[in-house]
């Protein structure tokens, strides 16, 4: 993605071919509907440097052996500078849009891509598919750390190769080792679909096959390409339209990387090995498609955030004009890193040319004080828990913002429930009765919270899994977690499992084409005997209740200035599911009258005013779950006793 190559043996058309990934990223990052496989550019960006920095060590070794330090004060010099300068940029713009919660999530990512460990980092949170990934200024970093882990190993497993004799050991030693990776990224693909996409071991198989592309570069390979100029044409053309066919038929539920990157990936290396053509040459050589490919690395570095930034602004993604707009604006800032950070410190100086300047002083330079300073800024955003103490009056009113905190807290009862059992499936279970079981989503915790502030009396088992609503006949939904249906199976044999409890509560996100779903699961139940409680739609809005309240600036009033965002609409389920589920001697709780009571505003804060009642958009903070739970039971007394 980020080598570039000026010299005797400058080649345009790769330029060329980095113009068009860096094209097919950011017209996908910017909702380019034709283009919904666009994030194959990133697999071209890692073929190319495959190509490139093999190439740049093999020559380094005919010149009489890789030098690492010579290769890793290259990299400092051609990678860091841009990416700090925009890390620092991207900062100060989080510092002013981002709540208090983002901006200390944004600063755990700052720490990672400092650290080159982004991939990492998101692996282990946010998803490059999860809805939430759009309001992350830093998630495109994670290729970034995906290559530079890269030149971590490559030029030593470059140097044992070379040790074994003839560069056809060498090419032997790529294939082995891009077979490997692919062969491990199929095998993962089936468990660990994150873990495939973002770890870099299952990306090798694309940097390798780009280091096998400079096997082309030997004469014997350009003397035949002479003498059969219509079958280099066709080559050429060919790895275009499959880069270019990739992009535009794969999608989110494309099988991806493994099998699924060899189309991008294998048309870049024919384009490559097809060296200078005419029909190609037209399209990657041309003056602004080679001007495009010089400044790729800063075009790909600053566009993320500043579409990130305006849809947190907007509360929206671009439109196209406004695409159109943003995409000006990257090209613009763009354009002004390459010039003032990229190409001044991009090439030694005349003093380290002649050596008075040693090598490590300027990686210290150019690396160490800028990546200290940005690390200091990314600990501080992360133990401030983001400046919460800009808002809400500093003080405890601050913490209370924080969505770490809040988070913690409503996990708190759910992990002391589940210490030392497997943490979806557990409880306290007494067979002399007053059990409940609670069968939900991400929505169980919040059943947990709330009921057990209720009624502390009863014993609680809890099943949950986010993105896992409690429904049977499995096959029939189409699940956002594949593990689902095996979770739903246990769910269902605890059911017939626990002869004593008191009802089986089921809450989890209502949506309308799951309402037969609910019924039929329902009836199920029914019919072994047990006593249901169904919880109707809980409180939502179509915007995080923290931004609002960011936004607004104080929770006070917070309830009118939300309600233009609360979803009263899915209420209208209760009309239509409390009478099936009362007939069959259950309970249906509507939430409507506690969250949304009519002819006031939607409830934003706790009754005292002094906390958020939901953690994002969906899920009840800690104490929004207990003035729930306090009023359930002055309500429905009885509302989890067996009848």
């Amino acid at each position: 993605m980020i080598e570039h190559q000026k010299s005797s043996t400058y080649r345009p058309e790769i330029d060329g071919l980095r113009a068009l990934a860096v094209g097919l990223v950011v017209s996908f990052h910017f909702g380019l509907p034709a283009v919904a496989g666009g994030f194959v550019g990133v697999d071209v960006f890692f073929v190319i440097s495959g190509y490139l920095i093999t190439q740049k060590l093999l020559a380094a070794h005919d010149r009489g052996g890789i030098s690492f330090r010579d290769f890793y004060v290259g990299r400092v010099r051609r990678l860091l500078p841009a990416l700090y300068t925009t890390l620092l940029a991207t900062a100060l713009g989080a510092l002013l849009v981002l709540t208090p919660d983002e901006l200390s999530t944004f600063g755990s990512s700052l720490l990672a891509a400092v650290f080159s460990v982004a991939n990492l980092h998101f692996w282990s949170g946010a998803g490059y598919w999860d809805p939430g990934a759009s309001t992350h200024p830093l998630l495109h970093t994670w290729s970034l750390s995906v290559e530079e882990q890269f030149y971590l190993v490559w030029p030593a497993f470059m140097v044992a190769a070379l040790r074994m004799g003839s560069r056809r050991a060498l090419y032997s030693s790529f294939a082995v080792a891009g077979l490997g990776s692919l062969l491990a990224a199929e095998w993962v693909l089936r468990q660990r679909p994150t873990t495939a996409f973002f770890w870099m071991p299952f990306r090798v198989v694309e940097f390798a096959v780009g280091g096998l592309a400079v096997a082309a570069d030997a004469p014997s390979w350009r003397d035949r390409l002479r003498a059969h100029r219509t079958a280099a044409e066709l080559l050429s053309a060919a790895g275009l339209v499959s880069i270019v066919a990739s992009a535009l038929a794969f999608d989110e539920s494309t099988r991806f990387p493994g099998l699924g990157s060899l189309p991008p990936c294998l048309g870049t290396v024919m384009v490559i090995v097809a060296h200078r053509v005419r029909a190609t040459g037209a399209l990657l050589t041309n003056r602004p498609a080679v001007f495009l490919g010089l400044v790729s690395y800063s075009l790909y570095l600053v566009h993320w955030p500043l579409r990130v930034f305006f849809e947190v602004l907007t509360d929206r993604p671009p439109g196209t004009f406004e695409a159109v707009g943003l995409l000006v604006l990257a090209l613009i800032s763009s354009v002004a890193l390459f010039h003032f950070v990229e190409t001044p410190l991009r090439q030694p100086g005349r003093r380290d040319a002649d050596g008075a300047r040693p090598a490590m002083r300027v990686a210290l330079k150019l690396a160490g004080a800028p990546a200290a300073l940005l690390a200091v800024l990314a600990a501080f955003l992360v133990f401030s828990d983001g400046l919460a103490y800009r808002f809400a009056g500093g003080g405890s009113a601050a913490v209370r913002w924080s969505g770490e905190k809040a988070r913690m807290d409503r996990s708190a009862r759910r992990e002391a429930l589940c210490a030392d059992a497997e943490e979806t499936h557990c409880g306290h279970y007494d067979p002399q009765g007053g059990n409940v079981l609670i069968l939900g989503d991400s929505l169980g915790v919040d059943a947990l919270n709330t009921l057990a502030a209720g009624y502390p009396e009863k014993n609680f088992i809890l099943s949950w899994r986010g993105g896992c609503p409690p429904l049977v006949d499995v096959e029939d939904i189409d699940y956002q977690n594949p593990r689902c249906p095996v979770v739903n199976e246990r769910r269902f044999a605890m059911v017939r499992r626990l002869p004593e409890l008191d009802a089986v509560v089921l809450w989890m996100g209502l949506q309308p084409e799951r309402e037969a779903l609910l019924e039929q699961t329902v009836e199920s139940l029914y019919r072994q005997g047990r006593r249901v409680v169904v919880f109707g739609p809980g409180p939502r809005f179509t915007k995080l209740l923290p931004r609002i309240a960011f936004e607004h600036g104080s929770l006070e009033g917070l309830d009118a200035a939300a309600d233009p965002w609360a979803d009263r609409a899915q209420y209208a389920a209760d009309e239509r599911l409390a009478p099936f589920i009362e007939h069959r001697g259950g309970a249906y709780v509507s939430q409507r009258g506690f969250f949304c009571p009519e002819g006031a505003p939607c409830r934003a804060v706790t009754r005292g005013g002094e906390n958020l009642l939901l953690l994002d958009a969906v899920h009840l903070t800690a104490e929004g779950a207990a003035e729930f739970g306090r009023a359930l039971r002055e309500r429905y007394p009885r509302l989890l006793d067996e009848s």
